[in-house]
């Protein structure tokens, strides 16, 4: 039907990035020091013990190499005796190859190479390459007459004490989170239990005393929610009653009042006495429904769109258009039928009686329900916009039950919507009308 999503609803936010649980919170403020000091003390180990004990590595590679140059330039050993002492004395595997010169190749890169070549360029007077291949290094020396080929592991220039550290300190990590986490799930779970048993009974279910566990603070919080709980029912209980009594009372002298009228002349005092007895049987009756309330209703799912759809066809007689759009989603949550239906019934009675048109918009985010009205009549002053939904407040100063009842229509509403652990609020539609805004979880 053309209707355009009112952009006032909800606003996205970057607060989704937090964590929302007690239990996720709890862990963050406990392990993200822990884990910051372990990373920060495992940093400067690591780099001081790279740079000190690669140092030092380096430096003996080195001086091994100088000294097999030192034994090849006297002369003393040949080949196979050279061979067999950088094997046994120095672990290289060396190999000479005369006349040959070193080609202009690029050289290995990387921190584990630099640290060799500093040292190189610090204690070696010839020209050298130092190229990498799978876990091999190999240094090649240009001397006078040949290149010097020495070959060792690639290990030998690296200590594994950093990697052990770094696992050791992160699966210590891992495993304290683990540990923690299990405690701190047994001392979070009795308020995660209150915190769900609470939000049912403010939305009017029945429930049982939630149990008494956890730390001392938690149990006294526990008991004292259970002795609110049954000191609530009671007086409840106890108002339902007497309200009970009260109906009673009142509804049986104005239907034998209405009966006596009913026989009585016709005329236009019988007229007008059976017209105030209509009205304080209309004002009985909403007064009692209001004080008794309708939260003894179980919880059913509800389809919003065939939900509303009912509403409208029960006000095909009045004298207002809705519009609906046919385009808008389907949302599914759980709530009273009857309450709701009565909630919207006299959001549409008093919308009937000021507007012409109401459009109707919902939406769903993340937890909740989105419902607007708007509607075309005069609106709400801003300043009323809090006071109407007080008992017995009506705009109308006259008291007229013709334009306004007797002023519990959006008391009923505010009721009803907060018993479902909602929230109703009031602002100033597009038109200028009135926009009611209703939150409902799913």
């Amino acid at each position: 039907m053309g209707l355009r999503w009112p952009k006032t609803l909800w606003k996205p936010s970057l607060k989704f990035l937090k964590p929302h649980g007690l239990m996720s919170r709890f862990l963050l403020i406990f392990f993200t020091p822990l884990v910051l000091v372990q990373l920060v003390a495992a940093f400067v180990f690591v780099d001081r013990h790279l740079d000190s004990v690669t140092k030092l590595l380096a430096q003996n590679i080195v001086g091994a190499s100088q000294s097999l140059i030192n034994l090849y330039e006297k002369k003393l050993f040949t080949e196979e005796e050279l061979n067999r002492i950088s094997t046994n004395h120095y672990r290289f595997s060396y190999k000479f190859y005369p006349d040959r010169s070193l080609t202009p190749e690029k050289s290995a890169s990387g921190w584990i190479a630099g640290y060799l070549k500093r040292e190189l360029e610090r204690s070696i007077r010839y020209k050298y390459q130092v190229f990498s291949k799978d876990s091999q290094l190999f240094l090649l020396i240009q001397l006078p007459d040949g290149v010097m080929q020495l070959d060792f592991p690639r290990k030998r220039l690296f200590s594994n004490t950093a990697e052990l550290v770094l696992y050791w300190a992160l699966g210590t990590t891992i495993l304290s989170i683990i540990i923690a986490g299990i405690f701190l799930r047994n001392q979070v779970r009795p308020l995660i239990t209150l915190e769900r048993r609470t939000r049912q009974f403010g939305r009017g279910e029945s429930i049982e005393d939630v149990p008494v566990h956890g730390a001392k603070e938690i149990r006294n919080l526990i008991e004292s929610f259970n002795i609110m709980k049954s000191r609530i029912k009671r007086q409840v209980m106890q108002r339902t009653q007497v309200l009970a009594g009260i109906s009673h009372d009142l509804r049986t002298p104005l239907t034998r009042l209405k009966l006596e009228l009913s026989m009585a002349p016709d005329n236009e005092m019988t007229r007008s006495l059976s017209h105030d007895v209509d009205e304080m049987q209309s004002m009985v009756g909403a007064y009692l429904d209001f004080a008794k309330g309708d939260h003894r209703e179980n919880f059913e799912e509800i389809h919003l769109r065939a939900f509303m759809a009912r509403l409208i066809e029960k006000f095909k007689g009045v004298d207002i258009d809705f519009k609906y759009s046919d385009v808008l989603p389907d949302i599914v949550f759980n709530g009273r039928p009857d309450s709701l239906s009565r909630a919207f019934e006299n959001l549409f009675n008093n919308a009937s009686r000021h507007a012409q048109t109401v459009s109707i918009y919902h939406e769903e985010s993340r937890d909740h329900v989105h419902i607007i009205l708007d509607d075309d009549g005069k609106g709400i002053p801003k300043d009323k916009r809090q006071e109407v939904f007080q008992a017995f407040y009506r705009l109308d100063a006259s008291r007229n039950a013709e334009t306004g009842g007797v002023g519990l229509g959006l008391s009923i509403v505010q009721d009803i919507i907060h018993s479902h652990g909602g929230r109703i609020d009031l602002d100033e539609a597009p038109g200028g009308g009135l926009r009611i805004n209703i939150k409902l979880p799913k």
